[in-house]
């Protein structure tokens, strides 16, 4: 048995590190998916698709918003709310932006 004095001691790793998604994607680990829709609420919005990670689906929502023009919005099933809009009229896409309330 070792001697009070060399027990073992957690050691500080200093801050959590954050991972871009490819780190998450190599590492095997999920990212949550987030639903996209056509629409302004989730009452009256159509699901388009889902999409892994929010970075990847609020760029997915501006890709499909550019192709073809009206509302849509990203939203998290995991704590129910709607974390990205977007409305786009002709070729242009303008971003609302984040929008963290319940829907």
């Amino acid at each position: 048995m070792y001697p009070p004095e060399v027990a073992f001691r957690p050691r500080f790793l200093g801050p959590p590190r954050i991972f871009p998604s490819a780190a998450f994607e190599s590492r095997g680990l999920m990212q949550p998916t987030f639903d996209i829709f056509r629409g302004t609420t989730k009452a009256d919005g159509i699901w388009l698709e889902s999409v892994e990670g929010l970075s990847n689906s609020e760029d997915r929502m501006h890709t499909i918003a550019a192709e073809t023009p009206g509302c849509y919005f990203v939203f998290a099933n995991h704590d129910q709310s709607i974390r990205a809009r977007t409305e786009t009229k002709g070729k242009r896409a303008d971003t609302v932006g984040p929008a963290y309330s319940r829907g």
